[in-house]
């Protein structure tokens, strides 16, 4: 799942999961009420690397595209949020951290734990 944040407000879920799998596991793990809204790319024409989830996500908080940002793990994702016109953090998977592709995000981490309000302004 990826997290959309817009400063300190409202944080939008985004997922190539359908809505109610998305509204589960964050409930599961207790950060569902953390979420304004969820959006799911499966009922959407296009899917990542496609920007449109992100899109769809920045236009319920009612936010503009340009003052958003995402947490990303896959390379798509990370297409997906810069043509969205996002601040981009990726988390990549261990096997693939040192891929060069990478360095299209804005901030590169090991871990969400590295993660500090430097890396989000």
């Amino acid at each position: 799942m990826v997290q959309l944040w817009y400063l300190a407000a409202p944080w939008q879920g985004t997922s190539l999961e359908e809505v109610a799998h998305i509204r589960k596991s964050t409930h599961y793990v207790y950060i569902r009420d953390y979420f304004s809204a969820v959006v799911s790319a499966i009922p959407l024409p296009y899917s990542k690397p496609h920007p449109e989830v992100y899109l769809q996500a920045a236009k319920l908080l009612d936010i503009e595209p340009t003052h958003c940002g995402a947490f990303e793990d896959s390379f798509h994702g990370m297409v997906a949020v810069k043509a969205a016109r996002m601040r981009n953090i990726v988390v990549p998977p261990k096997d693939h951290f040192t891929d060069p592709r990478w360095t299209l995000a804005d901030v590169k981490l090991n871990t969400l734990a590295e993660l500090t309000t430097k890396h989000i302004i």
